[in-house]
């Protein structure tokens, strides 16, 4: 696909997942709405329905709608509902990514309380979009608050409208891939006082994640929205750990592999890994991203 004029196309091939009921599974094309002139939306939208696809997956981006800590902004260009609104329009069935999507905000890398911290107490770094930044600690209360509050502020913008979103997937971002091992340790106050048993090591650092996504999630069920319809992501290893099983009780788990670049072997390495401790597996395939859907 191509981009003109600041318009996005898909950026993947059809992604399926299923719904809570017996309806036809989704085939999403994901689309960067707040970057997309508002003349353009209906011509784009109607174009996907024109390619096959009967859903769009909208990211939220949690910089762009929360440049400051006091609130959130979705009026103008970055009126979710209006996107929402139009998708429907337009007969397709949406997804609503949320949680750690696209760049942190800056508030957010540069309080202290928030970062990811080495056995020297220093800030773990990660490149988060054009800046070299504080990764987040995913024990942190105070990074999960800040994340879950905004999660809780997507739902409230869209009022009725949040019924009619088929799937919430809730992403943990870059603080749930970028790790030394693929999981170091974290030495944040809140984390587990730190371990040299890299088992042990690998528990702790995925029963954070699970934790954190398990709050984002809960912050959208307090809002009404149906749990069936919530979706968890986590990288494809962290995925084999038992701390993940109990995430995977309460809501769908999907699970993210490595995107193209990373060879055959890499990605279905990570799909095995996904795999083997439920037997059966969707795959979600295409473009700069993978996911594999665990199905019971």
């Amino acid at each position: 696909m191509t981009r003109a004029r600041g318009e996005v196309l898909p950026s993947r091939a059809p992604v399926e997942s299923t719904r809570p009921n017996d309806a036809p599974p989704l085939r999403a094309a994901a689309l960067r709405w707040e970057s997309l002139p508002s003349d353009r939306r209906a011509p784009t939208l109607a174009s996907l329905t024109g390619l096959g696809f009967n859903a769009v997956e909208l990211p939220v981006a949690w910089s762009a709608h929360a440049a400051t800590v006091d609130g959130a902004t979705f009026e103008g260009v970055l009126d979710l509902a209006a996107a929402v609104r139009a998708s429907l329009d337009a007969g397709l069935r949406v997804a609503l990514r949320v949680g750690a999507v696209g760049p942190l905000p800056a508030w957010v890398t540069r309080d202290d309380a928030m970062a990811s911290l080495t056995r020297r107490r220093t800030p773990r770094l990660s490149v988060d979009g054009a800046r070299l930044v504080a990764l987040p600690s995913l024990s942190s209360r105070a990074y999960t608050t800040a994340c879950s509050g905004f999660v809780g502020r997507v739902c409230d913008a869209l009022g009725p409208l949040a019924a009619r979103v088929e799937r919430w997937v809730v992403d943990a971002g870059a603080a749930a891939e970028f790790r030394g091992g693929p999981w170091d340790s974290d030495h944040h106050p809140d984390a587990p006082e730190g371990v040299d048993d890299p088992t042990q090591r690998a528990l702790d650092e995925a029963g954070a994640l699970a934790a954190h996504l398990d709050a984002l999630a809960a912050a959208l069920t307090a809002r009404g929205v149906d749990a069936a319809r919530v979706t968890t992501q986590v990288p494809g290893r962290a995925s084999q750990h038992p701390a993940v099983a109990s995430l995977a009780a309460r809501w769908t788990l999907g699970v993210r592999v490595p995107g193209a670049g990373a060879g055959a072997t890499a990605i279905w390495r990570e799909v095995g890994s996904a795999r083997a401790p439920r037997g059966r597996a969707r795959v979600r395939s295409g473009g700069p991203r993978a996911a594999v859907v665990p199905r019971a």
